[in-house]
């Protein structure tokens, strides 16, 4: 979103077709709010799965994913229904059903609400990642704690950010 549209579009030119269409899509948003800091890189799952069903598709994709906290458990168009923490898999039995360990009261904002409310929910709720959703209910993305402290960096006095920057 800093570059000139002619640069960004030649950087775009030289990029793989999806990873390209992901970032032309981020593109589209408003830097300033959710959709413009939120990561298109997120695991889904199904309620059906069980934890060992679960563990063996994020596996599968781990790899192309930069950050994984949760898993997003969605139906089949997307729509989110629930989440699981890496934590939740981990100390639940392998054959336990993902709709037995998820939670269902979800917190989460729409592509336009503005980054600062989406950094005070992050931070009221103690998450580490929060869904994007439109408005029909289908995750877009997500914005991470490491969102929200660039953010916080970006708007910290000088002094106070070299000395965060230097501990």
């Amino acid at each position: 979103q800093d570059l000139d549209e002619r640069k960004a579009e030649e950087i775009l030119q030289h990029m793989e077709a999806e990873e390209a269409g992901d970032v032309r899509e981020l593109l589209e948003h408003d830097e300033g709010t959710a959709g413009g800091m939120m990561s298109t890189g997120f695991a889904t799952i199904y309620d059906d799965f069980s934890v060992d069903d679960a563990l063996q598709h994020l596996r599968l994709l781990a790899p192309d994913l930069e950050i994984i906290h949760y898993l997003y458990v969605t139906d089949a168009k997307g729509v989110l229904k629930g989440v699981v923490s890496i934590r939740d898999l981990l100390v639940s039995g392998p054959a336990t059903q993902i709709k037995a360990i998820m939670a269902d009261k979800l917190i989460f904002v729409q592509s336009d609400t503005p980054k600062e409310e989406v950094a005070s929910l992050i931070s009221k709720y103690d998450l580490l990642a929060m869904p994007v959703l439109d408005e029909d209910g289908t995750i877009m993305g997500v914005v991470t704690v490491d969102d929200v402290i660039e953010l916080l960096l970006d708007h910290m006095p000088r002094v106070w950010k070299r000395r965060a920057l230097s501990s």
